[in-house]
């Protein structure tokens, strides 16, 4: 691996670690150091796309929740009012406060109301547009601000394929045009180099086209103002903006009073604004393109114009003449013959991102079209691919009503959207019943049964009853039932089977578990008896067996004796486990690889791997690696930690420094001995060797040498053991050092 692509494998794994602490803006700053050292780097450009729409939803989820006033309780209705109007109301409200993502919940509870008013489903229609809209002009103002103005152009152009007149799409086009006034204009090439000159000769002395040429394909008779509408949308559905911007101009030429052309113009050359030029010819020699655009042409190089001959000289030689004659016919050869044609551009798909929050609730399970997705540690449901069209959500929560809503998912759409649960109880479910006979008895006429809810009886089916757990019962005379208890959890129709029993007979019921996503299949003696959340069977009493199966789970059976009290059961179907997992000790951190894949930086939470045999590399700069092979078994979890030795630090060399040598603050004179003072003239020095401690005091003294004798040298030692150094020093701090002194005697 070269040194570039390591860079580049460390600004990834920095980029993904900002990211898991929240921190998108700087892992995009990373991400894109990571670009300029490789531009063509497939996989960081993927990165920075998916931190880009995770970025733009971000800013739009949170946007909904600053402007949002209204809480699940605020479920307020004027007197008169109707709960449809009444959730129309709010939704116009939260519109007009800019939080389009109320209105469309206020919607949507509106719809399930009432599914066939036209009015809602248009309100739907245009706030989803809206939201559309402004989740693109976010991601356009994220690319902008990350320093990609193309790629806020592309944002764009996207708005004004659906929605030409955008509030979304005119404050992103103001914020590109303000960027693109912000930036450094180019300095001009010298006059020497490319003068002006120079540019009126490339314009007005291009050769001609042959009057055989063909007609452009985007050049269009325009007989009337609706064939140029016609022609200008059809070139712009078909995301040929340049082509639309030909046609608007000439358009906009024939029929200057309309004023439809005239914006279509306006904004296609916002659109369509090109980037930055490299010199710019006087206004007078620039003169507006033709309408039937020219070919394309290869670059060639631009040469000055030769001065005109000066009178008086006469013709040019012939040789010079063929030369000309033969250079422009090998320019024309060029431009006419061997032109290449311009390859098809494969538009690339922009993959939808949709981030949902799930409100109320401390866990809940998200199932979209049957699958069960999970939370991010920001506990964000995020959802991204490229399989567009129409989603299928639920949402399941103990304690709380099942939420079901459907999401549409187009091409670059990025959706955020807050899911609010609402307690069981909130909602009015309108329940019906189905009466279950015995094997080959007729159904009773319609009012013979009576049906009980919570012990009462009903006087009108639908019967409306709040959300929750209630026991429901049928009694009809000459046969027995059971009571049920059933878990009401859905607003709306709810239809519950209910059993009437002859003497020989009992019921079986059974009923999936409210926080287990999905259908089930169930079967008693071998045979299906239904599938879905809950069955109620009507068996002979004695020996029964029960299955009930479910894909991705184990599989739940039991064997039970059916007596006249009959079986009720919830039934809980464990994960069917299809891996280990792997754990791994955080200290001291390792950075994890485990078959050559990167898995990130410990602490990791366990890593489920499929049973068999792997290669897990650990690594840390202050130790050395370590690589072992761990055996993953079917449900079982596999520990390992990083136990390699530390790496030794280098010995530090340190510099030696010179001593400072200590000198005397306080000296004491020494005593004259006896002897020296009887025999009289006495001069001369005794050297003395004296330690000195770090704080200045004399820890040892010896005499090294005394000429002088007669009791002189231990005169002068005794008197030095007395004196005060200031302690010698190396580096700024005070060492213990010996040094010599001398003590003078000078006795008459």
């Amino acid at each position: 691996m070269s040194a570039a692509e390591e860079r580049i494998n460390e600004l990834l794994r920095a980029a993904r670690r900002q990211v898991d602490a929240g921190d998108r803006e700087q892992a995009l700053k990373t991400l894109r150091k990571a670009l300029d050292i490789n531009p063509g780097n497939d996989k960081v450009r993927e990165e920075i796309q998916t931190i880009e729409r995770e970025i733009s939803a971000m800013h739009a989820f949170r946007r909904s929740r600053t402007v949002r006033g209204h809480s699940p309780d605020d479920s307020s209705v004027s007197s008169g009012e109707s709960f449809v109007d009444a959730c129309l109301r709010r939704s116009q409200e939260a519109a007009d406060s800019g939080d389009e993502i109320r209105a469309l919940q206020e919607l949507e509870r509106a719809r399930r109301q009432d599914p066939e008013n036209p009015e809602i489903q248009k309100r739907i229609k245009l706030v989803k547009r809206a939201i559309k809209a402004n989740n693109l002009a976010d991601l356009g103002l994220t690319r902008l601000r990350a320093g990609d103005p193309a790629g806020a152009v592309e944002q764009a152009r996207a708005i004004f394929d659906f929605w030409p007149s955008s509030p979304a799409l005119a404050r992103l086009v103001e914020e590109i045009e303000s960027s693109r006034e912000q930036e450094r204009p180019a300095e001009p090439i010298a006059a020497e180099e490319y003068g002006e000159e120079q540019i009126q000769i490339e314009v007005e002395e291009r050769p001609p086209l042959p009057e055989a040429e063909p007609v452009h394909e985007g050049a269009v008779p325009l007989a009337s103002e609706e064939q140029a509408v016609a022609a200008i949308r059809e070139r712009i559905a078909s995301s040929s903006y340049e082509e639309a911007l030909v046609i608007a101009r000439d358009a906009k030429e024939r029929f200057p009073d309309s004023q439809l052309i005239a914006d279509l113009a306006t904004k296609l050359e916002k659109v369509t604004a090109p980037t930055v030029t490299i010199s710019q010819a006087p206004a007078a020699a620039v003169k507006e393109p033709a309408r039937r655009p020219s070919p394309p042409e290869p670059a060639a190089e631009v040469r000055p114009r030769e001065a005109a001959p000066a009178r008086g000289r006469g013709k040019p030689p012939v040789l010079v003449i063929a030369a000309a004659a033969l250079v422009v016919a090998a320019v024309v050869l060029a431009v006419f013959v061997f032109r290449k044609k311009p390859q098809p551009v494969v538009p690339e798909i922009r993959p939808y991102t949709a981030s949902l929050v799930v409100e109320g609730p401390e866990s809940a399970t998200v199932n979209v079209d049957g699958t069960l997705i999970s939370p991010g540690a920001d506990g964000v449901y995020t959802l991204s691919g490229t399989d567009f069209g129409t989603r299928r959500i639920e949402v399941r929560a103990a304690g709380y009503e099942i939420l079901s809503m459907q999401i549409e998912l187009g091409e670059g759409q990025v959706l955020a959207d807050t899911i609010v649960m609402q307690p069981l109880g909130t909602g009015t479910a309108e329940i019906s019943f189905d009466v279950l006979m015995p094997e080959g008895e007729e159904e009773p006429a319609e009012g013979e049964v009576t049906f009980l809810v919570d012990g009462q009886p009903v006087t009108q089916i639908p019967f409306p009853a709040r959300t929750g757990q209630h026991v429901f019962q049928a009694v009809l005379e000459g046969y027995n039932s059971l009571p049920e208890t059933v878990l009401v959890d859905v607003p709306g129709p709810f239809t519950q089977q209910l059993a009437l029993l002859s003497p020989e007979t009992s019921q079986i019921s059974l009923t999936l578990a409210g926080e287990i996503p999905g259908n089930a299949v169930f079967y008693i003696d071998g045979v299906q008896v239904g599938s879905g959340r809950r069955v109620t069977h009507i068996a002979d009493r004695g020996r029964h067996s029960i299955l009930v199966t479910m894909e991705g789970r184990l599989d739940w059976t039991r064997n039970i004796d059916l007596g006249p009290d009959g079986f009720s059961q919830i039934v809980t179907l464990e994960e069917e486990v299809n891996t280990g997992r792997l754990l791994i000790g955080p200290e001291p951190w390792a950075q994890v690889t485990i078959n050559g894949v990167d898995y990130g930086q410990t602490p990791l939470p366990p890593i489920e791997l499929e049973p068999g045999t792997y290669t897990v590399r650990l690594t840390n700069p202050d130790y050395e690696d370590q690589v072992q092979t761990v055996n993953i078994a079917l449900g079982e979890d596999t520990s390992i930690r990083y136990t390699a030795p530390e790496i030794p630090d280098e010995p530090e060399i340190i510099e030696e420094q010179p001593v400072i040598p200590p000198f005397p603050t306080s000296q004491v004179a020494p005593q004259i001995p006896s002897l020296a003072a009887q025999r009289g003239d006495v001069h001369g020095f005794v050297t003395l060797e004296v330690r000195v401690g770090t704080d200045g005091s004399v820890r040892d003294v010896t005499v090294t040498n005394d000429p002088l004798g007669l009791g002189c040298g231990q005169a002068a030692a005794d008197a030095v053991r007395q004196w005060r150094f200031n302690p010698a020093t190396q580096g700024g701090e005070p060492v213990e050092v010996t040094t010599a002194v001398q003590v003078r005697f000078d006795i008459e």
